[in-house]
Order: structure tokens, then C-alpha cells, then sequence
């Protein structure tokens, strides 16, 4: 899909003491058309203040720039970013969208104003279609693949004669331990129970060495959309067996990084292991047992045993080791205990029917 993405300008009335300088720095409308060209959209972005510096702070010269790009480019959705002072620029390139591309233009509002006063916004702005709530990296590349509708979570839009809102995603994620930074007063109980609807432990890179060489080509063919100047460059065979041979301490964001580094420095069509530099090989654990591994089997003891005394009971068991619901079962599955002897399921614990959650 064709999608512009346009940063008005305030009106100089708004700007600080009549010099004009941005009081509103529009990164987030370079992370929307990143995000949007790795799923593989045709992206421009239309800056007005940068037109207006270029063209000595002429409004109907910078206009007339916007409307050409439209002309030539011809979108299929044209994203608007809104503070307030801006609205009535808006609803201008709005209504330029819908005029010059055709009605069929999804024209999406976001921003400040748009996520504070959705409903009021699209009420007086008709030309504009769907306003997103918060940030929109994730929510405009949806709207460009399924359209507005109840599918797409955080967005206002109106459909016969009446608005909808759906409801926010949060998704959040974290590479520390929650339940440590809960006992030491670092992290709020509340917090953590709102969030703990669906928890997912991704073990560390070095826990999963076969997925080692799928994110390498992944990361290399994706750094190659970036720069083009660098595609047809492929890694060695030598070079895999040197990253499967890392411990990774940097986890996933240490194996971008190093593809990332060794692309850039190849001066030739085939990543060989001197591109990658010398990295200390993986240690296997001793065969005793690490820390990790017996500390790890404790937790999974300590709830294995408050199941048994709990008669299989999540809620109860819960409760006996101090924790609440959600915290159970998420070391549950972080920590799974193995199934009792003579068990028909050798591979998952079996749980009886009388948990009842909390």
C-alpha cells in the first residue's frame, strides 16, 4: 500500500515569541514509516516546517508542495499527526487528501489531540476517517492490511453515523526478574497483577542455539532492506558455526548487532567469520549442575510440593507459597515440575478440575 504521513505545522500565532523553532519533534512519525516499510508499504513523509524553511516560511508555496506529492505519489491512506494548535492544518490536508486521491482515501489522525479528544476530533473533522489512540507504530500498519474496524485495538473511527472505540493492547515485556523486583520494592504488585494476563517466557538465546542461524538470515535479510547498496550478501557456513559457538550475553539484541557490524564491514558478497570478529565460545554448564539449573530445580520443587498440599488447587497452592494467582503461574510455567509416577500424561503435569483460579 501507498501511505503518506504528513507532520503539520502550528499557525505562527502558536509559535514561542513569533521565532519559529518546533516545539513538537516528530520522531514518532520516522518509527511509523519504519515500521510501515519493513512490512513492505511504499512510505513519504511530508514534514511541513521543513518545507516551510526551504521555501523561506511561504505557506502557499509548502502547500502547494503537499498537494504536488499527492499528485505524483497518489495514496492510499495518509496518516496526519495532531497537536492542537494544528487541527485546522489537519483538516486541510485531510480534506486536499480526499479530493486530490479520491473519497476512498483513509485519511487517519494521530497524535496529542487525537488520542485526548478522538470522538470530538473526527465530529469536527468528517474528512478524517479513524483517530489512534497513543502510539500508532503497530496500529497503522494494521489499519493498512485489515482497514478500520473491531479487529484493530486503539483506534476511534466512525461508521454508520456512529464512532467506536476499541479497546487499547498493552503488551509489555521485560528481561528482569518481576517477582525479585516485587519483594525489594522496585516493582508495584498492582502493576504486575494488571499486566499478568498471558505470560510467555522466552528462554535466553543460549537456551535455543538452533534458532540461531534462522534470526541470523532474518537479521541480515532486514538490514539489507535498510541499505540497499548491501543486498546480495550472504553468511558463510564457517561464519554460522562461529555464532552457534557464542554463549550470546547480549541475548538476540547482541546477534543483530554483530550481523548488522559484519554486513557493514564485508567488503565482498559472503560474511565469512573474520568479518564477524573473535567471540568467546558457549561454556557448558558443569555436569553437577549450575547455579541456575539447581536453583531452578528448587523453584520447581517448592511447587510441585504446594500442589500436592493444595490437592492441585493454582489458587490454594498460591497462597501457601506467599504468592498471588498470577505469580504462580507464571513461575508454573516458567518452572514446570515433572508428572507424578504412574501419570497417563508423561509429558505435561496433570491438573484436577477443581482449580477454580483466584
Amino acid at each position: 500500500m501507498r501511505i503518506l504521513l504528513v507532520y503539520p505545522a502550528p499557525p505562527s500565532s502558536d509559535w514561542p515569541r513569533g521565532i519559529f523553532r518546533s516545539q513538537w519533534v516528530p520522531t514518532g512519525i520516522a518509527c511509523i514509516a519504519t515500521v510501515l516499510r519493513r512490512s513492505g508499504h511504499q512510505v513519504k513523509v511530508f514534514v511541513t516546517e521543513e518545507q516551510l524553511w526551504r521555501n523561506r516560511f511561504d505557506w502557499p508555496a509548502a502547500r502547494a508542495g503537499l498537494r504536488t506529492l499527492m499528485q505524483e505519489f497518489a495514496p492510499q491512506m495518509v496518516g496526519v499527526s495532531l497537536v492542537t494548535p494544528g487541527v485546522p492544518e489537519g483538516r486541510s490536508i485531510a480534506q486536499d487528501a480526499k479530493t486530490i486521491c479520491g473519497p476512498a482515501t483513509l485519511v487517519v489522525a494521530g497524535g496529542p489531540h487525537a488520542s485526548a479528544l478522538p470522538e470530538e476530533l473526527l465530529q469536527e473533522c468528517p474528512e478524517i476517517d479513524v483517530a489512534v489512540l497513543g502510539e500508532g507504530e503497530i496500529t497503522m500498519r494494521e489499519l493498512a492490511e485489515c482497514g478500520p474496524g473491531p479487529a484493530v485495538r486503539g483506534i476511534v473511527f466512525r461508521t454508520a453515523g456512529e464512532f467506536v472505540r476499541t479497546t487499547a493492547r498493552v503488551v509489555a515485556a521485560t528481561n528482569t526478574e518481576l517477582d525479585e523486583k516485587i519483594e525489594q520494592g522496585e516493582f508495584l504488585q498492582d502493576l504486575y497483577d494488571r499486566l499478568a494476563f498471558e505470560i510467555v517466557h522466552v528462554p535466553a538465546l543460549r537456551e535455543r542455539a538452533d534458532h540461531i542461524e534462522l534470526l541470523a538470515h532474518h537479521f541480515l535479510n532486514e538490514f539489507m532492506k535498510e541499505i540497499p547498496s548491501l543486498r546480495g550478501k550472504r553468511l558463510s557456513k564457517a561464519a554460522i558455526d562461529v555464532l552457534r559457538r557464542h554463549s550470546f550475553p547480549g541475548n538476540i539484541r547482541e546477534l543483530k548487532n554483530i550481523i548488522e557490524r559484519a554486513a557493514y564491514r564485508d567488503t565482498t558478497d559472503e560474511i565469512a567469520p573474520g568479518d564477524i570478529g573473535m567471540l568467546p565460545e558457549r561454556h557448558a554448564p558443569p555436569e553437577e549442575g549450575s547455579f541456575e539449573e539447581k536453583l531452578a530445580a528448587l523453584k520447581s520443587h517448592l511447587i510441585a510440593d504446594a500442589l500436592q498440599r493444595a490437592g492441585g488447587n493454582q489458587a490454594k497452592a498460591a497462597r501457601l507459597l506467599g504468592l498471588s494467582y498470577h505469580q504462580f503461574r507464571h513461575y508454573q510455567r516458567r518452572y514446570p515440575s515433572p508428572p507424578p509416577p504412574g501419570s497417563p500424561n508423561t509429558r505435561r503435569p496433570s491438573m484436577p478440575a477443581t482449580d477454580s483460579g483466584p
